[in-house]
């Protein structure tokens, strides 16, 4: 896999990932965070509940994998503190701690936000999303 390099850096680099999943394992959308030598990806594969997408962080010096929320794609870090992310068709934001890298909260759905993709197939870059409208998940 291929990590788009932060802004006025080098080329993308090669990531390797150091997980014991058997079977067929993707890896998409690699998104940079503001603490180096750590990227958001969305893991794809086929578990126990089918397929089945979770968001992880890799270490890259070592290529070890951490899960930070299950059942979520398309992970984006705002400036804002949150972890936006995908599940199903609804866009959700969690509070997200940098120093600690996990999530410190409940997720809360985006309301009144409509087609907005977090791919990032067409560029590296972060979308910026505003989060007062979120309201929390009951």
């Amino acid at each position: 896999m291929r990590a788009p390099a932060a802004s006025g850096s080098s080329p993308p680099q090669e990531l390797k990932v150091a997980e014991a999943i058997s079977g067929t394992v993707y890896y998409e959308t690699p998104r940079n965070l503001p603490m180096p030598g750590v990227v958001l990806l969305s893991r794809i594969y086929y578990g126990p509940r089918g397929v089945a997408v979770d968001t992880i962080l890799l270490a890259l010096a070592t290529g070890k994998v951490k899960t930070i929320v299950e059942d979520a794609g398309y992970p984006t870090y705002a400036s804002s503190g949150h972890l936006l992310f995908t599940r199903g068709d609804t866009l959700l934001a969690a509070p997200f701690d940098l120093s600690r890298l996990e999530v410190t909260g409940g997720a809360g759905r985006i309301s009144g936000t409509q087609y907005v993709t977090l791919d990032g197939r067409n560029s590296g870059d972060t979308i910026p999303i505003l989060l007062t409208a979120a309201s929390r998940k009951s």
